[in-house]
């Protein structure tokens, strides 16, 4: 008897396992949020939040921060000049605040994401500063308190960790970023902002550059609290350590950890056609080390992820470089990929 009851609990045992194994990829029944000790996000599309059940429900269910994808860029709040039109960005602020969702903004003020009539406008030093100045200033009082955090500056670096002549620098000068840090404190000392590029993961001395930059701006009064890791990578590079060795860099320096713009290619030279179950496996590797390697930072450093939009079919990859990619963790008919499951995994492993 004792052995039939053993082998009977065992049974039990392995079909629990299946189905809770089985269970975890069904995002009808499990959410990234709610599974996560530190915020899971996504940039979202307003058009698409608007107009796509699907899309909208992924964002309500599984997402506790917001980031606009393109509503806090500067061409789409200032089109015209001293014309500002906060239309988009405040539906985000009413879908989060009905949600109870956390909405950070991307780059403030950039050197991408320009309205065309300021890439040609001429005007000298001072009228650069005043176009600078009022819009800082015009968005952080209105999103005082509202938005949680924001890119000071998005993408200034060059490769070798230097700064890249922007066209902020070509009309203000060097200090400019010095300049952008004392008008945003002035207009909301409260508010809170990292550094966001590309290839710090993977690039040391890039890595290097970026921090240097926000100690400098930590000097002059800035509340720079963090460094955002784009985190563009591909199924085979860079090696996960990598990844992990850097964040870990970030967080011994004091600053918090933020991968704000994830997302996995699987296709970066375009010769591929399909999403095979091999490449769907890989991408699920990376996506479950990676979020292994965050759980392990220390916890008042982790100020979350966030993936660059949501289905695959939604993706900057595919309308930015006209090929055909799968890097996020829903596919084109928003059904989860194995990599969503590998993020659940990882999150409800034991450190």
């Amino acid at each position: 008897m004792r052995k039939l009851i053993t082998a009977l609990f065992a049974i039990f045992i392995l079909f629990s396992c299946q189905k809770s194994s089985s269970n975890i990829c069904d995002d009808s029944v499990n959410s990234l949020y709610k599974s996560a000790d530190f915020p899971v996000g996504a940039s979202v599309n307003v058009s698409l939040l608007q107009s796509n059940a699907a899309y909208r429900n992924i964002v309500i269910n599984q997402y506790n921060v917001i980031t606009p994808e393109i509503s806090s860029a500067m061409f789409k709040i200032e089109p015209y000049p001293g014309n500002f039109d906060f239309s988009e960005l405040d539906y985000l602020v009413d879908f989060c605040t009905t949600y109870h969702k956390h909405l950070r903004g991307s780059a403030l003020i950039g050197q991408i994401g320009l309205p065309y009539w300021l890439m040609n406008f001429n005007g000298d030093e001072a009228a650069w500063e005043n176009i600078a100045k009022t819009y800082i200033q015009t968005v952080l009082t209105r999103y005082k308190g509202i938005v949680e955090s924001w890119m000071f500056e998005n993408e200034v670096l060059n490769e070798d960790g230097t700064l890249k002549n922007t066209i902020w620098q070509q009309h203000i000068g060097v200090d400019y970023l010095e300049k952008f840090a004392k008008w945003e404190h002035d207009a909301d000392p409260d508010a809170v902002f990292f550094y966001n590029d590309y290839d710090l993961e993977s690039n040391p001395t890039k890595l290097n550059g970026a921090l240097s930059l926000a100690d400098l701006l930590r000097s002059k009064g800035n509340r720079i609290v963090g460094i955002g890791f784009q985190m563009h990578i591909y199924s085979n590079y860079p090696d996960v350590d990598e990844i992990d060795n850097a964040a870990l860099k970030v967080a011994n320096r004091d600053y918090k950890v933020y991968y704000s713009e994830w997302d996995i290619s699987s296709n970066p030279f375009g010769n591929l056609t399909s999403f095979t179950p091999a490449m769907a496996k890989q991408q699920k590797y990376i996506v479950k080390n990676v979020v292994r390697g965050y759980k392990e930072l220390p916890v008042k450093y982790q100020y979350g992820i966030s993936f660059w939009n949501v289905g695959d079919s939604d993706s900057w990859i595919r309308s930015s470089f006209h090929r055909i990619d799968w890097p996020l963790m829903f596919d084109d008919q928003y059904k989860p990929k194995p990599a969503y499951c590998g993020f659940l995994e990882a999150l409800n492993e034991p450190l």
